[in-house]
């Protein structure tokens, strides 16, 4: 019976595996759940007003900063967050277009921030940057362009965030990801057909001093992003 519950364990989690890498939001015409948009009118993010696939970033007549702020982004155990943005220059002036990310927690404190150069004379263009976390907890992305004013703005068209977590946890195997193969190297000690110092990793995930089911249990809660 215990062999049968875990191939069924098994067959479950054939398809999943906790990857290095998710995407935690993404932005575009279609895809804008969460995103809110501040600009001289306040806040607001619509099909309306992203019809055209794009929402202007830059500073009003009246000073406003507009910004493109991202849903809330559970950073708990993530090492760093990819940025990759599809962006568009409305002008032909291109000296000050460059993108500003600004990572803030709950209280609207800056963590992190970093600046996206843009290039002068491409109009259209795909940028990408990375930001290190080194705390967790939740927190929104700001995309700025502080020096662009209204003769010389950009457009956000698509905006992903990606996730990366350290996979030391959970990773048997040592192939630097926890996924169905770590399932696998419990659930061999488990039946002694392998014995634990065949692995690289712990296989005692739950730490409760012997390798067993719930161990594959602990594995199975962390491919989920269930701890």
């Amino acid at each position: 019976m215990k062999n049968l519950a875990l191939l069924l364990v098994w067959m479950l989690l054939a398809t999943c595996s906790a990857t290095a890498q998710e995407i935690l939001a993404l932005f575009n015409r279609s895809s804008y759940e969460g995103w809110t948009f501040v600009n001289n009118a306040g806040i607001e993010l619509t099909s309306q007003n992203i019809s055209r696939g794009r929402v202007a970033l830059l500073t009003t007549v009246q000073g406003t900063v507009q910004e493109l702020i991202s849903p809330t982004l559970d950073c708990t155990g993530i090492d760093s967050l990819k940025v990759q943005i599809i962006y568009q220059i409305q002008a032909t002036n291109y000296a000050k277009t460059n993108l500003m990310l600004t990572l803030k927690d709950a209280t609207e404190q800056a963590v992190n921030s970093t600046t996206v150069n843009v290039a002068k004379n491409e109009p259209y263009q795909e940028l990408e940057t990375v930001l290190a976390i080194n705390d967790t907890g939740s927190y929104r992305l700001h995309f700025t362009a502080p020096n662009a004013d209204v003769d010389n703005s950009g457009s956000v068209m698509q905006a992903k965030i990606l996730a990366y977590r350290s996979a030391t946890h959970g990773d048997v195997d040592g192939d630097s990801k926890v996924d169905v193969s770590d399932v696998n190297a419990v659930i061999n000690i488990i039946l002694k057909t392998k014995l634990a110092t065949d692995y690289p990793g712990n296989a005692d995930i739950d730490n409760d001093g012997k390798v067993d089911v719930s161990d594959v249990n602990a594995i199975i809660n962390l491919i989920l992003k269930l701890e």
